[in-house]
């Protein structure tokens, strides 16, 4: 029996106080030189631990950043520590050794505290007894991690399995935002970015359902399509390893590219033009996920720029996602010209693509 999502948002819980939360939340966020570029996903997973706090529950936050196999300092969620114990006074941080002690059984008197990185305790493992066994050491598991729900990790999936599962306010709402296809809105797909791989199986699943009507691809992604349809990418980025063909009647074909040093680094300004005109011309939602450019490197981001600051200027209802877009976005000052902005990437697509995440289906929700 399919049960409603909002009756599992975290405010329908009873008697949150003295409660143990393992509080999932996404804090992987870009960080250059020990700051944090892009602050929005932890600023808005705040009102969810304000209602715990509020409520008298004890929160463990628990997250990663990155994809180590193993500790390294440069993963370690110490580096948000400062930026967290700004908002949250008596945060306390939970090293490497007091993480694992704590999912071992040790008990940790406090009202907040942020985990060590969850990469560095084999998240990415399918094993149930693992999950069962950190799942022992809390009560109630919250999902405030929308950004990372379209993995099957432990902490995004498995230990909801065990416990008692509520979720966080933002979350709710990118499902009630992103539902936008119940009412039959056609969508314009903008996706860069640099894998293929990753966004395949999402872009075959857009090229089959009708409310899609066209994808611009950029980066890394339409290095691969040009490759499949025999155009010269010379020296420029592309997974050699993947080998499935990529072609469609909605992929707009963009072959005025930039090359520096035989490599691809933008979109031309014809290009641009072309899109531009397939934006003019459409009157659905328009969805963006990932550069179009090197947005690292000057001037490598005057296609990513030009395509932002056009966009912003349309009045079609406009969604972004993507932790580099958004960063991208804010560095340049135009991340309020976008009707809703998502705290997925990844998450986002994969939604947009199944209807659903593996944490709902597991759930049996519906929204």
């Amino acid at each position: 029996m399919q049960k409603r999502l909002s009756e599992y948002l975290i405010n329908k819980a009873k008697n949150l106080k003295d409660k143990k939360i393992f509080l999932r939340v996404d804090y992987n966020v870009p960080i250059e030189k020990n700051k944090i570029k892009e602050k929005y996903r932890i600023l808005e997973s705040f009102k969810t631990i304000d209602y715990l706090i509020k409520n008298g529950a004890r929160v463990f936050i628990v997250s990663h950043l990155g994809d180590p196999e193993k500790f390294s300092k440069k993963y370690s969620l110490q580096i948000l520590y400062p930026f967290l114990k700004n908002k949250f006074k008596n945060i306390e941080f939970l090293d490497f050794k007091k993480t694992k002690e704590l999912f071992n059984g040790k008990e940790f008197f406090g009202k907040i505290f942020l985990l060590e990185n969850i990469r560095f305790f084999n998240d990415k493992t399918k094993d149930l007894n693992f999950a069962k066994n950190i799942a022992k050491n809390f009560q109630i598991y919250v999902n405030e991690a929308f950004s990372a729900s379209h993995r099957e990790h432990i902490s995004t999936f498995l230990i909801s399995k065990f416990l008692p599962t509520y979720f966080g306010f933002r979350f709710y709402e990118e499902i009630k935002n992103l539902s936008f296809w119940k009412k039959n809105k056609k969508v314009l797909l903008i996706l860069g970015g640099k894998k293929i791989s990753t966004k395949y199986p999402l872009i075959k699943n857009f090229q089959k359902d009708p409310l899609v009507k066209k994808i611009i691809l950029g980066g890394g992604i339409l290095n691969y399509y040009l490759k499949s349809i025999g155009f010269d990418v010379k020296n420029s980025y592309y997974e050699k390893d993947f080998n499935k063909k990529l072609s469609s009647k909605k992929i707009l074909k963009i072959t005025d590219v930039v090359f520096e040093k035989n490599k691809i680094v933008d979109i031309g300004s014809r290009g641009l033009e072309e899109i531009f005109r397939e934006i003019k011309k459409f009157n659905g939602i328009i969805i963006w996920n990932g550069p179009i450019g090197i947005v690292e490197q000057k001037p490598f981001d005057e296609g990513t720029k030009k395509l932002a600051i056009f966009l912003s200027k349309r009045k079609n209802f406009k969604i972004v996602g993507g932790g580099d877009t958004l960063a991208f976005l804010e560095k340049i000052k135009i991340l309020n010209k976008f009707n809703y902005i998502s705290t997925g990437g990844g998450a986002m697509l994969y939604f947009l693509a199944y209807r659903t995440l593996p944490i709902l289906k597991i759930g049996g929700f519906s929204f």
